[in-house]
């Protein structure tokens, strides 16, 4: 929960709270007998479907593009005209893209793409390489380094 209440996770829980709040009154008719107990329930329920929504953004951002995707063809059912449909099927496209690039980036944000492991790999491939080429010396530097490589990965995990 941590994650969604700071950076890009607030965002997006801000963010889907809004859109499934607007989304409910495109899609029902909605009359208050009680202004404060009906607005109350609805901004509950915004706010639950808002969490969910990114949490399931952040972790499996692939499935909500394809919800927010559906969505916008459910949406796109209720316009009139042929012109409003397409407009919507666009719109809820491009949502579904930046829902799926943001998703990515958040959770590459989150779980970190490269380990420690990976980037000391790659770090002393890189050295053993360039001593290499300016020395020559291959068998004592590839020994050196994956001593390197155990002593640094040791420290860091």
């Amino acid at each position: 929960m941590s994650s969604l209440t700071t950076g890009v996770g607030g965002f997006l829980l801000v963010a889907w709270t809004i859109l499934v709040w607007i989304g409910y009154h495109k899609i029902f008719t909605v009359y208050y007998f009680n202004l404060s107990k009906g607005l109350g329930k609805e901004l509950i329920g915004s706010l639950i479907a808002g969490i969910f929504l990114a949490s399931l953004t952040i972790y499996l951002y692939w499935l909500v593009a394809i919800i927010v995707f559906a969505a916008g063809l459910i949406l796109s059912g209720k316009m009139p005209d042929k012109n409003q449909k397409t407009t919507v099927i666009v719109i809820f496209a491009i949502l579904a893209i930046v829902v799926f690039l943001v998703g990515r980036n958040a959770k590459e944000e989150t779980s970190g793409t490269s380990s420690n492991e990976d980037t000391v790999t790659n770090e002393i491939s890189y050295m053993n390489t360039y001593i290499e080429s300016k020395t020559g010396v291959t068998q004592y530097i590839s020994n050196a380094g994956e001593f390197l490589q155990e002593c640094i990965i040791s420290v860091t995990c």
